[in-house]
């Protein structure tokens, strides 16, 4: 299991900002459903989470005349799994999308399934399960989380608050890594068409730095 695409960036703000790694599991038994059933991931109302990683568990299918849990049959996994699933979002980050009960997926804990988004009290991460077969499907799901006050110290550059909203301050972080990048390619290209120094190269930088906070 692997965060690599986004660990350092995740890591530092974490780091810096009293972020406190957590998980938290839940169950899930999805009988045959006439329509969509909403489930919700709420976290506490004293802080904000931010998910990180999403790990679906292996389903199981009860098998009715004997009251025990089982794998599912290579029939029911092609013919019904498929069917089987829970459409998800975390709102203001990422938008609904489906996600059946399929190995493609990561179902049965393969792998973490990667997320990146803040839930709330007030904005729950959002799971609708859908079953249209005549199946009745046990899950868990896994939620990989870095907790953190809903307000922390704030050392935005020209900013008068003395907190700021954890929300808002990771947008800023993570704009402020992408223009730092953009302003260290353009100083590189620049140098590149200009013979100059090492300090003038330094010196550009900073100035597109600069341009890219005002």
């Amino acid at each position: 299991m692997s965060f690599s695409w986004f660990v350092e960036p995740v890591t530092e703000f974490a780091a810096a900002f009293k972020g406190v790694f957590w998980h938290d599991t839940i169950s899930l038994v999805i009988p045959p459903l006439p329509k969509p059933f909403d489930v919700y991931y709420v976290p506490s109302k004293d802080f904000k989470s931010l998910i990180v990683g999403l790990t679906f568990g292996r389903a199981l299918v009860l098998d009715v005349a004997t009251n025990a849990w089982r794998e599912p049959t290579p029939n029911e996994y092609v013919d019904k799994l498929p069917k089987i699933g829970v459409f998800h979002r975390c709102v203001d980050w990422m938008d609904w999308h489906w996600d059946p009960l399929v190995d493609s997926l990561g179902i049965g804990g393969k792998f973490v399934y990667p997320q990146l988004g803040f839930a709330t009290y007030e904005k729950p991460y959002e799971l609708r399960l859908v079953n249209p077969t005549d199946l009745i499907v046990f899950m868990d799901a896994t939620f990989w989380v870095v907790r953190f006050p809903r307000e922390v110290e704030c050392p935005i550059w020209g900013d008068e608050k003395a907190v700021c909203d954890v929300e808002e301050l990771f947008w800023r972080f993570m704009k402020s890594r992408v223009l730092n990048q953009m302003a260290l390619g353009r100083a590189f290209w620049d140098a590149l068409r200009t013979p100059q120094d090492v300090s003038s190269f330094v010196n550009a930088f900073k100035r597109k730095v600069v341009e890219g906070r005002a």
